[in-house]
């Protein structure tokens, strides 16, 4: 998206944005790196109570700095490992539900404003706290799981509510 022209805003709760990758991607499609890190706002969350931060205060915040900024279409939001943070162990379970659901309902908000998610979530190794993943799901307009295997890449297209140019929320395991 960024080397389309289009800014990005990344909110990383897996820690797995690596500004190397993306600078070497550049250079392959013969994009400026500079200038495609430029399109890129980073922000990461180490446990779901900033994760939660993140999504609703200092997200808003990034979006109003980048429509000042430009005239361009807004920026699309890609939340790496959303559910990621909320697996700790040592938060209890009365504590996750309600700030997992209070960061879905800021989604789902921005959403229908015409903010454009992407989010990005590994399989959940935790059947305790699957049901997140589930609810991420539920939200979701569109959601592709993405595998890896021998033969390369296999995309498998498991949700689709509206016509894809429509969606604002889009979930990719």
């Amino acid at each position: 998206m960024a080397g389309e022209g289009i800014d990005v805003i990344v909110l990383d709760g897996a820690n797995r944005f690596d500004p190397y990758m993306v600078s070497t991607f550049a250079k392959r499609a013969s994009i400026s790196p500079e200038g495609l890190l430029k399109r890129i706002r980073i922000a990461r969350a180490f446990t779901c109570y900033q994760m939660t931060a993140l999504v609703e205060e200092k997200l808003i915040s990034l979006l109003k700095k980048k429509e000042r900024a430009a005239p361009f279409p807004s920026p699309r939001v890609i939340l790496l490992g959303p559910v990621t943070p909320f697996l700790d162990e040592d938060v209890s379970e009365r504590e996750v539900r309600p700030l997992f659901e209070k960061l879905l309902r800021k989604v789902e908000e921005m959403a229908r404003g015409g903010v454009s998610f992407f989010f990005f979530q590994p399989s959940i190794p935790s059947a305790s706290r699957a049901y997140l993943a589930r609810r991420l799901f539920q939200i979701s307009d569109l959601a592709w799981k993405i595998s890896l295997d021998d033969e390369g890449a296999k995309l498998i297209l498991e949700k689709e509510l509206t016509k894809i140019s429509d969606c604002r929320l889009r979930i990719a395991e």
